[in-house]
């Protein structure tokens, strides 16, 4: 999931670029920040004029419910809801792309049981 910043031909340009790219790297990688860390260099490598924020999920099903991994570029934390209603925050929120080469990017795993 992701949001570009504007509108118009050049948010539209990013947006296919991020779809594009997304879709060839995931699942090349486990990791969900290595993929978003390659987005960016794709953006920088086009000279995106547009920023970009980006969440990269990967899931796992196991016999109690999913695990998973989940890379928050820009985005405030992911939510969770717990079976029993709790609902808690997820992932450490990380550099927007398409800005700086050196973008912070973190995996964090979690569990979700049924």
């Amino acid at each position: 999931m992701g949001d570009v910043s504007g509108k118009g031909t050049e948010a539209a340009k990013v947006t296919a670029l991020a779809r594009y790219t997304l879709r060839a790297d995931a699942g090349e990688h486990l990791s969900p920040a290595a993929v978003l860390g390659r987005l960016n260099a794709a953006m920088l490598a086009q000279r995106a004029a547009r920023l970009l924020t980006a969440v990269q999920v990967t899931f796992r099903a196991t016999a109690n419910g999913l695990t998973g991994r989940l890379c928050l570029a820009g985005h405030p934390p992911a939510l969770i809801r717990r079976a029993d209603g709790r609902v808690e925050p997820v992932g450490i929120s990380g550099t927007i792309l398409g800005e700086f080469a050196d973008v912070f990017l973190a995996d964090v795993r979690f569990r979700s049981e049924v």
